[in-house]
């Protein structure tokens, strides 16, 4: 799924967001299973950012990994992030950190978000 989005933002030179899709790197993506047979998606990214008051760098980037998993049609996602050039001491505590998102099983007091969107507890 983010693969083909990736192939196809790379690829499209009309899209009117180009320049900034060309600053986007999806670096690793993966389908996994929980251990409870439900798929979730992790993704690790860098997207190319403008300079910023403590790094004057122009080639700035900042290093993404999330967690994604559906249900009932609807995406909930877990995305963490820093600065590239701290991933060496940041990445593995931000890894662990979205590997550790799951979604509570559904017991009956589970209201679908189609059925109540304003509903966020």
């Amino acid at each position: 799924m983010f693969m083909a989005f990736s192939a196809d933002v790379h690829g499209s030179e009309s899209h009117p967001h180009s320049d900034w899709l060309r600053a986007l790197f999806l670096m690793h993506t993966q389908l996994k299973l929980m251990d409870i047979g439900q798929p979730y998606w992790v993704y690790e990214y860098l997207v190319r950012k403008s300079p910023t008051k403590n790094v004057q760098e122009p080639n700035l980037y900042r290093h993404y990994v999330a967690s994604t998993f559906e249900r009932d049609g609807y995406l909930y996602s877990l995305s963490a992030s820093t600065l590239n050039i701290q991933w060496d001491e940041m990445g593995p505590f931000l890894e662990r950190t979205v590997s550790s998102f799951r979604l509570l099983p559904s017991t009956d007091e589970y209201v679908a978000p189609y059925k109540d969107p304003w509903r966020f507890w």
